[in-house]
């Protein structure tokens, strides 16, 4: 989190507001798709992403952009897309006072409130989104980069015709191999007949 950057971490005591910053962390990526909160276009000279913590330039922050001076990376969700629960919960893990990081209970509460939110999309039977995105995200993104992240598979029809290449034929002479034993190798006079 932003306050333990350049701190000797070895002689810092953690706190329970670390660990919420990491979780809060955890739950970005899976919501957005692997983005990190902190990635973003800062509005100017190039920073690293560790600097970005360090400043808390919270990339996707509605409330507070103009400080930040930052914003999301092209193509990117935004908060506005999710419920206020959830960009709520968002600011406040990635604000700038750490006492009052959402904790994994008011996360629980955030997600579920997410999840009954969720519309289904009238073209892709396996897009559900966000209400508040006012139209399927994916349908959007995918228009945008040319791939669906959440295909139907089930219009997919399998190209392969039905074992051209006698694959269950091969599999079953591999099954119905059995390696010979030594009594099998040696020839019939070389075999032990007792003590010499």
């Amino acid at each position: 989190p932003p306050e333990l950057h350049g701190k000797n971490l070895a002689s810092v005591q953690r706190t329970l507001e670390h660990d919420y910053f990491g979780l809060a962390v955890a739950i970005f990526h899976l919501l957005f798709m692997g983005r990190h909160p902190y990635a973003g276009r800062y509005n100017g000279p190039d920073i690293s992403m560790s600097d970005a913590i360090a400043q808390n330039r919270f990339a996707f922050s509605l409330a507070r952009q103009a400080e930040t001076q930052t914003i999301p990376p092209p193509g990117a969700m935004t908060l506005d897309m999710f419920p206020n629960a959830i960009s709520q919960a968002f600011e406040t893990a990635f604000g700038l006072f750490s006492k009052e990081r959402p904790t994994a209970l008011d996360w629980i509460h955030a997600l579920v409130s997410l999840e009954g939110s969720l519309s289904h999309c009238s073209k892709v039977k396996t897009h559900y989104y966000p209400s508040n995105a006012g139209g399927c995200v994916w349908c959007r993104l995918s228009s945008h980069s040319g791939f669906d992240m959440f295909p139907d598979q089930t219009a997919i029809e399998p190209t392969i015709s039905a074992d051209t290449r006698f694959t269950d034929q091969a599999i079953h002479e591999i099954l119905a191999f059995s390696f010979p034993t030594v009594a099998d190798l040696l020839p019939p006079s070389a075999s032990p007949r007792g003590p010499s």
